[in-house]
């Protein structure tokens, strides 16, 4: 049995052609290269951006020349290149707020579990209430007191004007839990 490390590995030869008749090793270089078929083609994909959402063009070519010809159309190519972009760029717009149908211009809330059932998710979402002068009597030197709902509390406060000193307003009223009355 033969050695089969025994070869040098930094010998010019090949250690699949030893022993290989010399005609099916060397290789044909006369014949011309043939057309790739469809199943193997150059593709060259130009992108307008690093992310997943930038455009793309893909150029096909039936060779590396066909390929390189194609890129070479100047001023047709780069109005192909322009177009994607803004339409690529119009058209990612739509999804972020841009120009959207009448019916999609008003928010949705996202969906929610409340008691053990999913709420929400297709119907809009209220739009956050302003403060309400207070009624029933309960103003300051400063006129209506404003009214201020939150989860965990509420309150009524001064409705002086923007700007005034916070020395120069009326205390808060926060409502007792207990007695529901403004204190």
């Amino acid at each position: 049995m033969s050695d089969p490390f025994a070869a040098d590995p930094f010998a010019e030869t090949n250690p699949w052609e030893i022993g290989q008749p010399a005609a099916q090793a060397a290789t044909d270089t006369s014949r011309p290269e043939a057309p790739m078929s469809d199943g193997n083609k150059v593709r060259v994909t130009l992108k307008a951006g690093k992310g997943f959402d930038a455009p793309w063009i893909t150029i096909d070519g039936t060779s590396i020349e066909d390929a390189l010809a194609q890129m070479q159309k100047g001023q047709p190519l780069m109005e192909l290149l322009t177009r994607t972009a803004q339409v690529g760029s119009h058209f990612a717009s739509l999804g972020e707020g841009g120009a959207r149908p009448a019916s999609a211009a008003s928010p949705v809330a996202p969906p929610q579990f409340v008691n053990g059932q999913l709420q929400g998710g297709g119907v809009p979402a209220p739009a956050a209430p302003a403060p309400a002068p207070a009624s029933g009597g309960l103003v300051c030197a400063h006129g209506p007191r404003n009214h201020v709902v939150k989860p965990n509390w509420e309150a009524m406060f001064c409705s002086a004007p923007q700007g005034t000193p916070e020395e120069q307003k009326c205390a808060p009223m926060w409502k007792d839990k207990k007695t529901g009355q403004f204190k």
